[in-house]
């Protein structure tokens, strides 16, 4: 009898867990959240990244006419030595994601990966961020080499099932970026990588950086919070218009700036040449008047 009890309790337990993680990962967001727009028909992502009290970050990704927002709870971040390492969930439904990835990355990487595979959402995403334990078993097959890697800090994305053509586009699109691409392993997979942040900050991604993002992955990942589909205000009016004249492909970033200190930040996507025409929410300025800063690759290009 005490048997059947336990059992009970720890079936109610169990639910009710469930049950307040549901509650969770459904909250209510309504279109002040759209905190981007980009009039074209493509596939954009954007990271939406705010300073007032502490910083936070929001990340949206707008398919054609669908937006989808991951909120700021999908994120990791951790900082050491003034620097600060950010790590999205990109568990969006339209990906093609192999069962047993962690599906974690560092937002600036997503976003550059999403323009490589260029909406060729069934090339499927066979390895992104990995755990030390991971990273050990790798090095024990024979899989990896080294003990330490760019996926332990998510900085690195794989990709299989793509075509001949398929390849070269995205070995195009990558060089463009400025990412490293590979294309090894005994099953023939494509290999993403931004090499100049893994290589320029040795002091920051230490195995005492990694031990902290896996305490904080164990949990994260266990826990799949999904992206709201939201839709934005039906009226422009809620919007600021800001028009682009972009010579080379890259990323955009936009930042706003009132009294000498900086309110937020958008990384808006990467754009090829062209006129380009966007939407900033305007009440991320929270009606202190101020200016846009509009960088193309980091250069300034514009001020507004």
């Amino acid at each position: 009898m005490g048997s059947v009890n336990f059992k009970f309790l720890l079936l109610i337990i169990l639910f009710s867990n469930v049950s307040a993680y549901a509650d969770f990962k459904i909250p209510s967001y309504k279109s002040d959240k759209v905190f981007i727009i980009v009039s074209d028909s493509g596939t954009y992502s954007s990271l939406l990244r705010k300073y007032s009290n502490g910083i936070s970050e929001d990340f949206l990704v707008q398919k054609k006419n669908s937006f989808y927002l991951t909120p700021h709870y999908n994120f990791i971040d951790y900082s050491f030595n003034g620097e600060r390492i950010s790590l999205l969930k990109f568990n969006f439904d339209f990906l093609n994601i192999k069962d047993n990835v962690i599906k974690f990355i560092q937002p600036e990487l997503f976003i550059k990966v999403l323009y490589v595979i260029n909406g060729r959402y069934h090339l499927r995403i066979t390895d992104a961020m990995r755990t030390l334990e991971q990273q050990n078993k790798y090095m024990r097959r024979g899989w990896s080499s080294r003990e330490s890697s760019p996926h332990l800090f998510g900085l690195a994305f794989d990709i299989n099932d793509y075509t001949k053509e398929e390849r070269e586009d995205m070995r195009l699109r990558s060089r463009i970026l400025g990412l490293k691409f590979l294309e090894h392993g005994r099953h023939r997979h494509i290999h993403l990588e931004d090499s100049a942040k893994w290589i320029n900050n040795p002091e920051v991604y230490t195995d005492n950086c990694c031990n902290v993002i896996n305490q904080n992955l164990e949990f994260k990942n266990s826990v799949l919070f999904h992206p709201v589909n939201i839709q934005p205000f039906e009226s422009y009016n809620n919007f600021i218009p800001v028009n682009l004249k972009i010579n080379e492909t890259g990323v955009v970033k936009i930042v706003y700036e009132s009294n000498y200190k900086k309110y937020f930040e958008i990384i808006c996507g990467v754009f090829e040449p062209g006129d380009k025409k966007i939407f900033i929410n305007k009440y991320l300025t929270n009606l202190n008047p101020g200016f846009y800063k509009i960088y193309l690759n980091d250069k300034l290009i514009d001020l507004i």
